[in-house]
């Protein structure tokens, strides 16, 4: 519901407008959001001053207006002030003529116009002071629910790894030979060798049978 669920039912016309602004400003469109806050003061305007305005008053008009029908109380003062704010604001937006700092600018109007909103209801529709207790709740804006508050350790505890239990180390099988890789053929000295005799020793024991058989020959010849 956000923060403005108190006005939907005091102007709906209004709680449109400022829970628009507020879904805009979630969904980050931060300028969007400034230009919707600025359409709810000019609203909330024509609605405070009614057939004291016409549709031809411009946002500066309506706030001179209702700065001069003002009796100077605090609220009042304050009531102007943010529609000040607001409309410099939202012209800025308008003409992409706003900073870096959007974001920042967006939700200090969503808290100026959240402050119009309860004076509007109090000063001009008769609803409980009770209202003047109320605060801009963040957690209302970003999570657009009541959330508890979580202590700062356990929003870090959830962003690092701090008390993740570790991977168990694979266990090796002892049992399961592995294939040896081509480096260790290269490093290792090899254990087999061919069967059989040497070439060198081939070589001798062929020179010795053909000397026997030349001394056969000759000794045949010889008879």
């Amino acid at each position: 519901m956000g923060n403005f669920g108190f006005l939907k039912k005091i102007d709906s016309d209004l709680y449109k407008i400022a829970d628009e602004a507020e879904k805009l400003y979630r969904d980050e469109y931060f300028d969007q959001c400034i230009t919707q806050t600025r359409k709810f003061g000019e609203n909330v305007c024509r609605n405070m001053l009614e057939d004291d305005c016409s549709s031809d008053d411009t946002f500066d008009n309506l706030i001179t207006k209702l700065k001069d029908m003002s009796t100077g109380s605090d609220m009042e003062k304050e009531f102007i002030e943010d529609l000040y704010f607001i409309k410099k604001e939202g012209n800025k937006s308008a003409h992409g003529k706003n900073s870096k700092n959007s974001g920042m600018t967006a939700l200090e109007c969503l808290k100026r116009v959240f402050e119009l909103s309860i004076s509007y209801s109090v000063q001009k529709k008769g609803a409980s002071k009770n209202l003047l207790r109320k605060d801009y709740d963040i957690n209302l804006l970003i999570l657009d629910k009541k959330m508890p508050k979580k202590r700062l350790v356990d929003e870090y505890l959830e962003r690092s790894d701090y008390g993740k239990k570790p991977e168990k180390p694979q266990k090796k099988n002892q049992h399961t030979k592995t294939k040896p890789r081509k480096d260790d053929y290269e490093e290792q000295p090899s254990k087999t060798f061919k069967k059989g005799l040497s070439f060198k020793y081939k070589f001798v024991i062929f020179s010795f049978l053909f000397l026997c058989l030349l001394i056969i020959f000759f000794f045949i010849i010889s008879l």
